[in-house]
């Protein structure tokens, strides 16, 4: 009996020491008067008006959450009193409008989405364990995602990366280095009896469509809708019944010298010329790479 009361105080404890924020044992709660003489001093200079602060002490430094004014923050402090670290929440409405607009073009069905300002970059978290950092005109510093999560849902739908991806012929691989030397490639895959590149440049996601011979059919571009000419709009907002369009949309050049945008809203996708001439229209399923390359 002793030793079953015993188990049960360990498992209290150890449940209780994992209820903090982060869900970290190794965060471990510190009443402020036990902090470092430096440490106190340097957050006291640096956030007077702080309120509701809360310590912990991880890896060796010293972490406050608080509230200053109508705002969250974090602060990190090591223990000579240098400050490692400060987050503070951003409201979605706060975000650089360059930076939410390559938010969505990256991640059109990321949801709940957390943002904060980081050290001086925006920062987004989303989905489980995936996140994604900015600096305030919009370019990518870094990138985080949950491999494991994205190999399940990818082997689920059928189309992991390592059942799709293709060895593409010599005269295909050196016709696209030619052509984007800067490339990110994404994925190799088979359109048919040809091979289409998925790929970012400048973070930007970007898809072309060689036949076997190496010719360029197709170059598809990821653009923001609103972007496009009002005319589409207007079709789209009265045809589809005010289905949202589905972000981003594509605007494709053909071997033809043709520019188009395919855009999809609802269960359908619309074809229009550049000049916004409406050209078809035909019921889609659902999309193959919901979860994947956005375009």
């Amino acid at each position: 009996m002793k030793n079953l009361l015993l188990s049960l105080v360990v498992i209290v404890a150890m449940t209780s020491c994992c209820r903090d924020k982060d869900d970290k044992c190794k965060d471990k709660k510190i009443d402020e008067k036990n902090l470092p003489a430096n440490v106190k001093a340097k957050f006291a200079a640096a956030f007077p008006d702080a309120t509701k602060v809360e310590w912990v002490k991880e890896e060796g430094n010293y972490e406050a959450e608080f509230e200053s004014g109508s705002k969250e923050m974090t602060v990190e402090i090591d223990s000579t009193g240098n400050i490692v670290k400060t987050e503070t929440e951003v409201e979605e409405k706060d975000v650089p409008a360059a930076v939410r607009s390559k938010f969505v073009l990256l991640h059109p069905d990321a949801e709940e989405v957390e943002w904060a300002l980081v050290d001086g970059k925006y920062e987004a978290e989303f989905e489980e364990e995936e996140s994604a950092a900015f600096d305030a005109t919009g370019n990518v510093i870094e990138k985080k995602c949950n491999k494991e999560e994205v190999g399940e849902e990818n082997e689920e739908a059928g189309e992991g990366a390592e059942a799709e991806n293709v060895e593409p012929p010599a005269n295909i691989k050196a016709k696209f280095k030619e052509m984007f030397p800067k490339a990110e490639v994404k994925n190799i895959v088979k359109e048919g009896e040809n091979i289409e590149y998925e790929f970012e440049v400048n973070d930007s996601p970007m898809t072309v469509e060689f036949d076997l011979k190496g010719n360029v059919i197709e170059t598809e571009t990821a653009v923001q809708s609103s972007t496009l000419p009002k005319v589409i709009l207007d079709y789209i907002s009265k045809d589809a019944k005010g289905a949202k369009i589905k972000e981003p949309v594509a605007k494709a050049v053909t071997n033809k010298g043709e520019t188009l945008y395919e855009i999809k809203a609802g269960n359908m996708e619309y074809v229009f010329d550049v000049s916004g001439k409406f050209i078809k229209k035909h019921e889609v399923k659902e999309a193959k790479k919901e979860k994947g390359f956005p375009i």
